[in-house]
């Protein structure tokens, strides 16, 4: 947390039985390692994560983060990250206030995002920023309107973004 120079190899980190990730880079401006493999199965908690890292853009899709409950503020100020996150099982997800607050993904990543949770059946009344990203029906080959109308209306999910292009 907070050690803005910090770039060094972690990825052989053994987290499997860490269930708190909060604030693990925030403020972490130069880290961008490739942390893929790391287990997260046990993670609950990715609160501001990765907030205000803003060299952050590593593909982290194939984490297991089927136990998370909040990722609120997770990639807020994350500028450079661009990633579809929509294989991320979010079945016990209860809030994602700010996730993605000041950043702006591409069409086709965040539309895969929200199709991929939209096909879910995930927790209802959650929070969830996209930043001002924006979503369609075709970018990527996702249709992210389909997905944000199930979360928003089958799921009474409260969505903000920066709506359709």
């Amino acid at each position: 947390n907070s050690a803005t120079a910090f770039n060094g190899n972690i990825s052989s980190w053994n987290v499997a039985k860490n269930t708190d990730f909060q604030s693990m880079f925030n403020n972490c401006a130069s880290f961008n390692q490739n942390i893929s493999s790391w287990n997260t199965v046990e993670g609950r908690l990715f609160n501001n994560m990765f907030h205000n890292c803003t060299a952050f853009n590593q593909n982290i899709s194939t984490w297991n983060v089927a136990k998370a409950t909040t990722f609120a503020t997770m990639f807020s100020g994350a500028t450079s990250f661009q990633q579809n996150l929509g294989a991320w099982v979010i079945v016990a997800l209860t809030a994602a206030t700010n996730m993605f607050l000041s950043v702006t993904l591409t069409n086709a990543n965040y539309n895969g995002l929200l199709a991929g949770w939209g096909a879910q059946v995930p927790l209802t009344s959650v929070v969830f920023s996209g930043g001002s990203s924006h979503y369609d029906t075709t970018s990527g080959g996702f249709n992210g309107t389909a997905g944000r109308a199930v979360l928003t209306g089958t799921y009474s999910w409260s969505i903000t973004d920066g709506g359709t292009p």
